[in-house]
C-alpha cells in the first residue's frame, strides 16, 4: 500500500494495492471489493485519516466509502424529486399559464416550454388545446403534428406566408375541415385559392371566422371569377375577402358581424346588387368596410341607376367604411339606412390611380 500526504485545503490521493495471491479461497469469497463513484471530499478524507498511519488503515474503509456515498446522493435525489415548487403547480394552472405565453407571442418561441421537463411536456402534448391554434408555413410537418396533437378540438389555422402551391398542406387541412373554427389566408394564386376553397372552405361547416386573399391586379375591371361556395353559413360571425365574391345561392349570414370586402364589386352592376341583397340577410351586421379598386363608373348602368325601391336597413351597424369610385360609393349610401351613431369612413375618388 502506498501513501502519501497533503496539505490542508489540496487534494488527497490514495492508493491501494491488495495482494490476494495467498489468501484461502474461503477468506476470498467473502472479500467484496467496492470501486467508489464519488470520490471523498478532500478536507474530510484529510480529517479523517489525519490521527492514524495511512499503512494501518482497513482496506474496506476506503473500499466501500464510495458506496456509501453514491447511496446517499441517491437517497437525497429520492427525497428532493418532485418537491420543486414549480412542480407543486396544478395541471388546470400550468395549462392556463401555456396558453397565455402561447397567446403572447405570434412566433413559436412557447415551444421551448415543452422541453423544461418532462412533466411540462406531458402536460402540454396531453393539452389538445393548446394546439388548436395553428400558424402555417411552407412545410407541412408542423401543420400535421398540430393536427394530430388538437385530437378533435376546433382549430384555428392562419396562413404565415402568401403560397402559390398548397399541395402539400392540402391533404392534412382536408381530411380535418370539419374542425377548422378559423382559417386566415393570405394572397393565394388562383389555381391555390381555388383548390382551397374546394377541399377545404366547402366542407368546413363550422367555420366562424374566414380571411381569403387571392392575388389580383392592381386594378380589376373584371367581376371575379371565384366565389365562396355555396353552402350553409349561419355559423359564420367574421369574413374578410379579397378578390373572392360572396356566394350566390347560399343561406343567409345571419350570425356574421363583421364583413370585409376588397375588389368584389370591380365597376360591375351585377355584382354590386349582389353584395347589397347579401347585406339585407345580415341582419347582425356590426362592421362593414368595403373597398374597390375600379377605376371608372359601373359597368352595365346604361345611366339609368338603381331600381331599388327600398333602403337596407343595417340597425346594428356601428363602423362603415368605403372606399371606391364616387359613383359606386353613392349608389351604396343610397341603397342603406343606418343607425345615428355609425362612425363612417368614406374615401371617394374618381379614379383611384390619382388616389395618394
Amino acid at each position: 500500500m502506498s501513501s502519501g500526504g497533503a496539505p490542508e485545503g489540496h487534494e488527497l490521493m490514495i492508493t491501494y494495492s491488495l495482494d490476494i495471491s495467498n489468501l484461502a479461497l474461503g477468506s476470498f469469497s467473502a472479500l467484496t471489493l467496492h470501486r467508489p463513484t464519488f470520490p471523498a471530499s478532500p478536507l474530510h478524507a484529510w480529517q479523517r485519516f489525519q490521527p492514524r498511519e495511512y499503512d494501518q488503515l482497513p482496506t474496506s474503509v476506503h473500499l466501500a466509502d464510495g458506496e456509501r456515498r453514491e447511496e446517499q446522493h441517491a437517497q437525497q435525489s429520492l427525497l428532493t424529486e418532485g418537491y420543486a415548487p414549480v412542480d407543486n403547480i396544478p395541471t388546470e394552472l400550468l395549462v392556463h399559464v401555456f396558453l397565455l405565453v402561447r397567446d403572447s407571442t405570434t412566433t413559436l418561441s412557447w415551444i421551448s416550454l415543452t422541453h423544461v421537463c418532462r412533466h411540462w411536456r406531458n402536460v402540454a402534448l396531453g393539452t389538445p388545446l393548446l394546439w388548436a391554434s395553428i400558424p402555417v408555413g411552407r412545410r407541412p410537418s408542423f401543420l400535421r403534428a398540430c393536427l394530430a396533437r388538437s385530437s378533435d378540438v376546433l382549430v384555428d389555422v392562419i396562413f404565415r406566408h402568401s403560397l402559390s402551391h398548397i399541395d402539400r398542406l392540402l391533404g392534412d387541412l382536408r381530411s380535418h375541415a370539419g374542425r377548422v373554427r378559423m382559417l386566415k389566408v393570405l394572397l393565394l394564386s388562383n389555381d391555390a385559392a381555388e383548390q382551397l376553397l374546394q377541399d377545404v372552405v366547402a366542407p368546413a361547416l363550422r367555420l366562424e371566422d374566414l380571411s381569403f386573399q387571392r392575388q389580383t391586379p392592381s386594378l380589376n375591371s373584371t367581376i371575379p371569377p371565384l366565389a365562396l361556395p355555396d353552402r350553409d353559413w349561419s355559423s359564420l360571425r367574421r369574413l374578410q375577402l379579397k378578390g373572392i365574391a360572396l356566394p350566390k345561392h347560399a343561406s343567409p349570414l345571419m350570425s356574421l358581424t363583421s364583413l370585409v370586402l376588397s375588389n368584389v364589386i370591380a365597376g360591375a352592376r351585377v355584382a354590386l346588387e349582389e353584395l347589397l341583397d347579401k347585406l339585407g340577410n345580415c341582419p347582425r351586421l356590426e362592421h362593414l368596410s368595403i373597398s374597390d379598386s375600379c377605376p371608372s363608373a359601373l359597368k352595365g348602368d346604361d345611366n339609368k341607376g338603381s331600381t331599388r325601391t327600398h333602403t337596407i336597413p343595417l340597425q346594428t351597424l356601428q363602423t362603415l367604411k368605403l372606399s371606391m369610385h364616387a359613383s359606386v360609393a353613392s349608389e351604396i349610401l343610397a341603397s342603406i339606412s343606418v343607425p345615428a351613431h355609425t362612425v363612417t369612413d368614406i374615401k371617394c375618388v374618381l379614379d383611384p390611380r390619382q388616389h395618394p
